[in-house]
């Protein structure tokens, strides 16, 4: 299971008020999708330590159970990077589909 903390600063927050205030006016300097990319990229980079160690897709994708919702984002996002990385451009589908419900948090 991945073990990777949000900074303290961010943990108070609700899904709402993440996605809100990521979804607002661009700003150069964003600490927090600055903190939700750093643990997207933190998630994504221990499920490709763990396909190259198994040699095939782990059940689940991203083995992790979100404590605060900045994590919840966090995993969305890296479901999305993933599903770039893959080609998976559209939802919809059988393969988004599949890699949804792989990468859906455990509550």
């Amino acid at each position: 299971m991945v073990r990777i903390k949000p900074l303290k600063a961010f943990r108070h927050l609700t899904e709402n008020e993440i996605v809100d205030d990521l979804q607002g006016e661009f700003r150069l300097v964003h600490p927090l999708a600055d903190e939700v990319l750093r643990l997207a990229g933190a998630y994504l980079e221990a499920t490709t330590r763990e396909i190259e160690r198994l040699g095939r897709i782990p059940e689940p994708l991203i083995n992790v159970a979100p404590r605060w919702p900045i994590e919840i984002v966090a995993v969305r996002q890296a479901k999305f990077m993933l599903a770039q990385m893959l080609g998976l451009k559209e939802e919809g589908g059988a393969a988004w589909a599949e890699m949804e419900a792989r990468f859906e948090p455990k509550h």
